[in-house]
Order: C-alpha cells, then structure tokens, then sequence
C-alpha cells in the first residue's frame, strides 16, 4: 500500500502523525536532492534552480522537524476525503 492510502486509512492522532512522519522524511529527501543537485549539477538552469530552493526547503523541514506526532497537520494540507 502507497504512503497515501495508508494515511487516508488511518485517523485521528495516528494519522495526524503518520502525516507528521511522511513530511520529515520527504522534507530530508528533497532537501538533500537539491543540494546535491546545487553542488553537482552540470545543467546551470538546474543546479541555479536548486540553490534558490535549498533555503525554502531548510525552512519547511525545520517546521516539519517541530511538529510533534500528536500536532495535527493544517487543514489546507489534509488531503481531500
């Protein structure tokens, strides 16, 4: 089962830190993906694009990084039922 269907299948304060999970560990991916790509890419589109977004992601993963397992998600987030 994909990462969504297991959140949609969950509930409560599970799902909300099943929600909490998945965004720390895509937050760390993505985020070790474009500075890697900001280091090493040999497109300079790609590797400027990169280096604009490392900050933003950094900020994104320190809010997911703060919220707890019990925080629930904010609503514009939760996916659709």
């Amino acid at each position: 089962m994909d990462r969504s269907r297991v959140q949609v299948a969950a509930s409560g304060t599970a799902r909300d830190s099943l929600y909490t999970t998945q965004q720390k560990a895509a937050h760390a991916e993505a985020l070790a993906l474009h500075q890697d790509s900001a280091a090493k890419g040999t497109a300079p589109a790609l590797k400027a694009a990169s280096a604009k977004i490392v900050p933003v992601v950094q900020h994104h993963k320190i809010e997911a990084m703060g919220r707890s397992g019990g925080t629930a998600p904010p609503a514009a987030l939760k996916p659709a039922r």
